[in-house]
């Protein structure tokens, strides 16, 4: 059969011992081929994924769309042991593996594409400094300014809330992971899903305390957890729940001030701070300096491996 794609050859046709040489080839080139996906399989687990890919595969077929979750991490696991890639990267057991048509496989989880939107948000809020920098000594009133200006209010205010929704996923996959994982006795995973809902700080400092029985606060000055959950969090919450007018809400803090206000130097900071407390608290769990899906920053303070970059619009 040939569909313009595939070959299959016509199996009928062949002799018995054709047939058994044929069968022999196709379960050493399947051995090779698994032995690239699955880590250090033994011939036990070989035999037992053929089953398991072969019924993903028809699922993927039936679904008609390229683009398709094989499933979550632990489940896949469970089923065939784990995979090749997690020597190079983190495999949270919530992590969905995503077939992503002929172009190979990613594992995607909150994390990950948080980390990659702040990369993203914060190198262009980069760019547009460095704009209005290179424009400063020129007309100021050209509209190239103006909308320089604009642009990097408009980007340092998405670095502001990718911070906090990162900081937020992260201790929330914490406790996924530990749960699924089943390292949390019953009443200490009770206690925690009361918590789920109570506000960030609190969540930041308790979770990580249960998981590994020490204290959040030995890892920071002070100073650092009142700045990150107090001032700059303000301007979160003014981006997040914006209340025009300058009455105070009822923490007595004027929300417009605080929307209007996106100096540079802040979100530097908001973006410094938002890596020390994950890289902190990941010491903590998982007794290493860092996530792999946390992205390095160059000695120019912007993230490497952001392939985009604003340049000024051309005058002709």
């Amino acid at each position: 059969m040939d569909d313009g794609c595939f070959k299959i050859d016509e199996y009928e046709t062949f002799s018995k011992p054709d047939l058994k040489r044929f069968l022999r080839d196709i379960e050493d080139d399947y051995s090779n081929v698994v032995q690239l996906v699955l880590k250090n399989p033994d011939r036990r687990r070989i035999v037992r994924s053929v089953s398991w890919f072969a019924e993903k595969f028809t699922e993927w077929q039936e679904s008609g769309d390229p683009i398709f979750c094989i499933g979550n991490y632990k489940g896949i696991d469970e089923a065939v042991g784990p995979m090749r890639f997690s020597k190079e990267m983190e495999t949270p057991p919530y992590g969905e593996l995503i077939l992503q048509g002929y172009h190979g496989c990613c594992l995607r989880h909150p994390e990950y594409m948080l980390a990659r939107d702040l990369s993203l948000s914060y190198n262009l809020f980069l760019d547009t400094e460095n704009q209005i920098k290179a424009m400063q000594c020129k007309d100021l009133r050209s509209d190239i300014f103006g909308a320089a200006c604009e642009n990097s209010i408009s980007l340092g205010r998405l670095v502001f809330i990718t911070c906090y929704n990162l900081i937020e996923s992260f201790i929330s996959g914490l406790l996924l992971e530990a749960k699924m994982n089943g390292s949390l006795t019953q009443k200490k995973s009770s206690n925690l899903e009361k918590i789920q809902m109570k506000p960030l700080r609190r969540r930041f400092h308790e979770i990580p305390h249960a998981l590994t029985g020490e204290s959040i606060t030995s890892q920071f000055a002070e100073t650092e957890i009142e700045e990150f959950f107090g001032d700059l969090k303000c301007h979160r919450d003014a981006f997040v729940h914006c209340i025009p007018g300058k009455d105070p809400d009822n923490r007595g803090n004027i929300r417009e001030l605080y929307f209007h206000d996106v100096q540079k130097p802040k979100v530097d900071r908001v973006v410094a701070l938002t890596i020390k407390l994950i890289s902190k608290v990941w010491k903590l769990t998982h007794n290493s300096d860092t996530p792999r899906w946390l992205p390095k920053r160059d000695k120019d303070g912007r993230f490497v491996q952001t392939n985009l970059k604003l340049f000024p619009p051309h005058n002709d």
